[in-house]
C-alpha cells in the first residue's frame, strides 16, 4: 500500500470509508506516476541543454576565437558539419522549452554549460563571419542561415511566457586580436552589425535569464586566440 495510506494498522470498516480509501490509493498511485513521467524529461532536457552548451564552446572561448579557429584551419566543412549537429540538437532543445517551461528554472554556475553564453556567442561569431568581413570573404551558406533561423526560433520558444527584462543591445564584438592575426575584417564593424541590434538585445535578454552578464560572452583573452 502506499504510504498516504498509512501504516495498515486500521483498516475501513464502512461502504464510504472503503471507497474514501480505494480513492486515496488511486489518487497517490496517480500523482506517484505523474511526478516520476514528468520529473524525468525535464531532467532529461536539462542534461540535452548542458551537452548542447558544452558542444558550442568546444568551438572556441570567444566569439572572436570561434571565427579565428574557423578562418585559420580553413576548416569550412569541419565548422559546418558542427553547426549541422549543433542546429539539429537546438531544435530539440527549443521544443523541450515548449513542453517543459520549468527548464528555466536551472541555472548553471559554469558559462561552457550555459545554453544562453553560449547561443550568444555563437551568434556573434556567425554575425562577424556573414557580416563582419570584408566583402569578398564573407562566410555565407545554407548551413550558416538554418542556424540563424534555428536560434532565432529558440528565442522565440525562450520568450513565450517569460519576464523579457528591458536590456539594450550588448557592446560589439571586440576585434583588436583579430585585426593582429590579419583577419580581413569590414572597416566599419558599426555599419555590419547594425541590423542585427534586435536579435542582440533579444540574446542579452536570454543570458541575463540564465543568471550572466554579457561579458561572459565576450571574453577576448591574449591568450585565447
Amino acid at each position: 500500500m502506499l504510504a498516504s495510506l498509512g501504516m495498515g494498522d486500521f483498516k475501513p470498516g464502512g461502504e464510504f470509508t472503503r471507497l474514501l480509501t480505494a480513492l486515496a490509493a488511486f489518487n497517490g498511485l496517480v500523482l506517484v506516476t505523474l511526478i516520476i513521467t514528468y520529473a524525468v524529461p525535464v531532467v532529461q532536457g536539462a542534461v540535452a541543454r548542458r551537452k548542447l552548451a558544452f558542444s558550442i564552446s568546444l568551438l572556441g572561448s570567444s566569439p572572436q576565437e570561434m571565427v579565428w579557429r574557423a578562418w585559420q584551419h580553413n576548416n569550412t566543412q569541419g565548422f559546418e558539419n558542427a553547426l549541422g549537429q549543433i542546429s539539429s540538437d537546438l531544435i530539440q532543445c527549443s521544443e523541450q522549452r515548449l513542453a517543459y517551461p520549468l527548464l528555466d528554472l536551472f541555472h548553471c554556475r559554469q558559462s561552457r554549460f550555459s545554453l544562453g553564453v553560449q547561443l550568444g556567442r555563437l551568434d556573434d561569431a556567425l554575425s562577424l563571419l556573414t557580416e563582419g568581413l570584408q566583402s569578398d570573404y564573407r562566410w555565407n551558406s545554407f548551413t550558416v542561415d538554418n542556424t540563424r533561423n534555428v536560434i532565432s526560433h529558440y528565442l522565440d520558444r525562450s520568450e513565450q511566457k517569460s519576464n523579457n527584462a528591458d536590456v539594450g543591445a550588448p557592446p560589439l564584438p571586440a576585434i583588436g586580436l583579430l585585426k593582429i592575426k590579419n583577419v580581413p575584417l569590414a572597416d566599419n564593424q558599426d555599419d555590419a552589425f547594425d541590423h542585427q541590434k534586435n536579435r542582440r538585445v533579444r540574446l542579452h535578454r536570454l543570458v541575463r535569464r540564465e543568471g550572466w552578464e554579457w561579458s561572459a560572452v565576450e571574453r577576448e583573452d591574449s591568450d585565447a586566440l
